[in-house]
């Protein structure tokens, strides 16, 4: 799972959470492995490129705070992994 630091989502809530919710589902017992993507931005003044978090949301090199967003504000399930079942004889 991706989690931008611009999503809102507190990644750890999520591994809290998730067992809870994965109990009495396919789910439960499985393991959820988060990545966090960097809120990065440019600059609408001088397109310098820096990570939102990191300088408060203000550019280090004008000072400006218009800003076009680049990365870091999706949640998003990357990929699900469904081992198979061991049957016995």
């Amino acid at each position: 799972m991706d989690c931008g630091e611009l999503s809102l989502v507190i990644p750890e809530y999520l591994e809290t959470l998730f067992p809870v919710a994965a109990k009495g589902t396919a789910l439960e017992n499985s393991r959820l492995l988060i990545q966090i993507i960097p809120g990065l931005a440019e600059c609408d003044a001088c397109d310098e490129i820096f990570n939102v978090v990191d300088c408060k949301g203000i550019c280090p090199m004008c000072g400006g705070f218009e800003k076009t967003i680049l990365q870091g504000g999706d949640l998003m399930i990357r990929e699900i992994r469904v081992g198979r079942k061991e049957t016995q004889p």
